[in-house]
Order: C-alpha cells, then structure tokens, then sequence
C-alpha cells in the first residue's frame, strides 16, 4: 500500500478538470518548504524527472537528501550538469574518480581541466588537485577490491600491501546525487584507465563479468 513507500495519508480532490493531492509523508518540514520552493520555477521536462526521483527518494527514505544536495542541485546550469554527468559516469563505488596519474586524466572523455574548474566552483568535487585512495589488501593473495558500477574487479602490485591511486574526489551532497540519479556507467573510461595502470606494474583482474 502507500504506506509502504512512505506516504502516511493522502486525500484526493477533482475541481473541474483538474486533481489535487494532499499527501502527507514524514518528510522534514524545512526540507519540504525547500524543496517545493525550488521546482516552482522549473520548466524543463528533463528537470522535472530529476527532481520528481529526489521527492520519491525522500519519501521513501527520509533524511536520505540533505538540503545542502537540494541546493547544489538547484543552482546548477546546464553546462554544469552535463559536466557532473560525464564525470559521475566515471567513478567507482565510493564517488571517486580514479586517476592514471596526477594530471587531468579526462581529456579524452570529454572533461578538460577547465571543465574541472567549473565543477569545482559549482561544489561537485573537492579542490585538491593530488588527493590519494589507498585500497586495503586482502591476505594472503594482497589483492584490493574496487567496483565500478556492476562490474567487481580485483587489482594487485608485487611487492605492494596496498593500492594508492590517484584520484578526483566528489563532495558529499555530489556523492547523494549520484545516489539517487544513477546514471550510466562509462566502461570506456574503466577500459582505459585499467589498460594504463597495468603499464606500471597493476594486475587486474575481473571477478564477474
């Protein structure tokens, strides 16, 4: 029933041609007022989908969309929202993006470094330009984990009890926004980076395929 996704009462009008809905959800009431505060002005169909899955999300999961996300979200420009899509396509399981080295690794893939610079001003990735991730080795084989979208993969180096790479870390409320959108994979940019790591000594291997 509706209370199964969240919504504790709901009552339904017909004025003409028109329904209204009166919902009643335990979503947090400043959150709401945030919320419907933002999509009033909104006029893009594809927008309207994106906030229509963060209403469902919260519904369903309260607390689960912080407003500093709301925010974000609300005051991104187009351009900005490609940029996040091409990079979140790109990162793995904990909202990193792996680096093969410590320069601008996405030219290739559309992302410039003046393209950086944008997402970190819009707030969608942090400003560090050399943060590390160290991946923890699993005894006795000193093989680490990482997965990218629905593909597991395991990655070791000789002599290495655990994996460093370099990586682009995406804030918190980018990190709820992935979450919730879920947007496609980009498996060319896994293809790539595993072809390169390997140059410099990194196994892989793919757990499932």
């Amino acid at each position: 029933g509706i209370r199964s996704v969240g919504i504790l009462e709901m009552e339904i009008y017909i004025c003409g041609n028109r329904l209204f809905m009166i919902v009643e959800t335990p979503i947090d009431f400043d959150w709401k007022n945030r919320f419907f505060n933002k999509v009033q002005d909104i006029n893009s169909d594809e927008l309207k989908e994106i906030w229509a899955k963060i209403l469902g999300n919260e519904v369903s999961n309260p607390g689960n969309v912080s407003i500093r996300a709301l925010e974000l979200l609300s005051n991104l420009d187009k351009k900005e929202a490609e940029l996040f899509e091409k990079l979140a396509s790109m990162s793995v399981f904990n909202h990193s993006v792996l680096k093969v080295n410590n320069e601008n690794s996405y030219d290739q893939f559309g992302i410039t470094f003046s393209d950086m610079l944008v997402l970190e001003a819009a707030g969608l990735i942090h400003s560090n330009a050399s943060l590390n991730i160290t991946y923890p080795t699993i005894p006795p084989f000193n093989i680490a984990i990482i997965q990218f979208g629905n593909k597991i993969i395991s990655v070791k180096k000789e002599g290495e009890n655990k994996i460093v790479f370099n990586q682009t870390s995406l804030t918190h409320a980018a990190g709820e926004l992935i979450n919730i959108l879920k947007f496609e994979h980009n498996y060319n940019y896994l293809s790539y980076f595993i072809e390169e790591k390997s140059k410099q000594g990194y196994v892989f291997q793919y757990i499932n395929q």
